[in-house]
């Protein structure tokens, strides 16, 4: 294969961000990497540790080009005009067989930059992000919204997502004094990320319906649409995108030898603690705030024990009740193989999520070992799992189902261990990757 430049745009680029989004563009910029590729990342000045790939980007094979400042990221949507043009201006340098937009938060200007260039640009939808302010089609209800309009956005964006009070406020008041409000509060409340909220959610409110003209209009002009899970495609393909450009490939995972593995850590046959691994953030759209209400419901005595891993999860802990806290342990961020490691530990991965999901990377590297899933029962987990064969299905929200399958879990462990064997997952990131390769190839033919 002929080696050629390649870009990914992507706000983040960094092996050691957990979530599939950030993952995937690692992975692919990797086999890339290996197969002799150039690879330039547009991305923000994010701190990131790139591991085993600082090796490329110190002989030039992978550059890094910060366009933004990564407190913009906040204002996921806002088209900046100076990015845009630096963007232009980088990929006419750059000349790239092809760009490849991926977590695109605060980036929209360099979508735009790579649109209009003369090289095939490729959207891989790992999520709504291209229709919807707040990425995942989710309202606050257990029920799939409908789609973007600016009056309905608004709303939205106030009132759900777990909005401050003080937030909600600023979205009501003239800018002026919504900003001299949002600066006064940084001198009271010192947390970065609650400052960037109240900014994030003024900036929106101001114009939603601008913001979503510089988003929609962007779908049919990509090249090819990449989807991984079949629900996306189905719901992109309603806003101008020809079916004929929409891929559906799910991705690969990194296989695991066992014998890499600390198998000191798995389980004995003999149950003393029903481990079940929680994968992800704790925004409300993953359903954690609600798994945390399911458990203050829950008795006491149960052998039950959900393993929570991340750089706030300890922090998070003491935010929660002294029922909920019964069945929680928190520990540190896992970072690849360790992921993995954790997993066939563990009883079975859990995912109480609350919007449509997009085949969540955790859910395939849990069937890759052996690891049943218990999950909402949405369109973009369920096509990977069947109901009491390689995993669980529960109605989303709907605490009572959710409190009634964990009981009968404590009951009876077995159910778990013994959808083990039908829990497989064998599609590698090389195999993807090739897949990828063959619809560049053809739609750079075209």
């Amino acid at each position: 294969m002929k080696p050629v430049k390649r870009i990914i745009i992507a706000a983040t680029f960094d092996p050691t961000i957990p979530g599939g989004g950030s993952q995937y563009s690692v992975d692919l910029a990797r086999i890339w990497l290996q197969n002799g590729h150039e690879v330039h990342v547009l991305c923000s000045n994010y701190k990131r540790n790139l591991l085993d790939l600082d090796s490329y980007a110190e002989n030039g094979m992978l550059r890094i080009h910060e366009l933004t400042d990564y407190n913009k990221i906040m204002l996921s949507h806002v088209f900046d005009v100076a990015l845009y043009e630096l963007a232009t201006r980088l990929i006419g340098d750059i000349s790239p067989e092809s760009i490849h937009v991926h977590n695109f938060h605060g980036l929209i200007g360099a979508i735009w930059a790579a649109v209009e260039s003369n090289a095939k640009t490729f959207y891989t939808a790992l999520d709504f992000g291209m229709i919807c302010h707040t990425w995942y089609l989710y309202d606050g209800s257990t029920t799939p919204c409908t789609g973007p309009e600016p009056a309905k956005c608004e709303v939205c964006l106030t009132e759900n997502h777990h909005l401050s009070k003080f937030t909600s406020i600023l979205t009501k008041i003239p800018p002026p004094i919504a900003n001299k409000l949002i600066h006064l509060a940084r001198l009271f409340n010192k947390d970065p990320a609650y400052y960037r909220q109240c900014t994030l959610i003024r900036a929106y409110s101001e114009n939603i319906a601008e913001h979503l003209h510089k988003m929609i209009p962007l779908l049919p002009r990509f090249s090819a649409i990449l989807t991984i899970s079949p629900i996306t495609g189905k719901v992109l393909s309603q806003y101008g995108v020809r079916r004929d450009r929409i891929f559906y490939n799910v991705q690969g995972v990194h296989p695991v030898d066992p014998s890499e593995l600390n198998s000191s850590n798995v389980p004995e046959t003999g149950v003393h603690e029903i481990k079940l691994v929680y994968l992800g953030t704790f925004a409300q759209i993953k359903g954690f705030t609600f798994l945390i209400n399911v458990l203050e419901r829950l008795p006491d005595g149960l052998k039950l024990k959900i393993y929570l891993y991340g750089a706030t999860s300890k922090f998070m802990m003491k935010t929660y009740s002294s029922k909920a806290r019964r069945y929680l342990c928190a520990s540190d961020l896992l970072v690849e193989k360790e992921v993995e490691q954790e997993l066939l530990s563990a009883d079975s991965l859990i995912i109480p999520s609350l919007w449509h999901e997009n085949t969540p990377y955790a859910v395939l590297r849990s069937l890759a070992v052996g690891r049943p899933v218990i999950s909402s029962d949405q369109e973009g987990i369920s096509h990977l799992i069947r109901d009491h064969v390689n995993g669980l299905l529960i109605s989303p929200g709907d605490a009572s189902a959710w409190e009634s399958v964990l009981l009968d879990i404590d009951k009876n462990p077995a159910l778990l261990k013994d959808m083990r064997q039908n829990c497989h997952f064998d599609k590698t990131v090389e195999n993807y990757a090739a897949e990828i390769e063959d619809i560049i190839m053809k739609t750079c033919a075209r």
